[in-house]
C-alpha cells in the first residue's frame, strides 16, 4: 500500500516507488536489498503550484 498524509504526499510516495532515481536512494539506506521485503518509508516533500515538491527519502525500514 502507498499513501501519504495528502494527496501530495501520496503523490510523492508513489513517484519515489517508481521512479529509477528514487529508488536508487532506498536502495543506499536498506541493507541487504529491499525486492522481497516490505518496506516502510518515510518521504519528506512540499506543494509548489499545486504540484508535489521535491522528494526526500527520510527513513526506511525493511522487514
Amino acid at each position: 500500500m502507498i499513501a501519504g498524509i495528502s494527496p501530495y504526499g501520496t503523490e510523492a510516495a508513489s513517484e519515489l516507488v517508481s521512479s529509477p532515481q528514487y529508488l536508487s536512494q532506498i536502495e543506499h539506506v536498506v541493507p541487504g536489498g529491499f525486492k522481497n521485503a516490505n518496506l516502510e518509508l518515510v518521504v519528506r516533500t512540499g506543494a509548489t503550484r499545486a504540484e508535489a515538491g521535491p522528494h526526500q527519502l527520510v527513513s526506511a525500514y525493511a522487514f
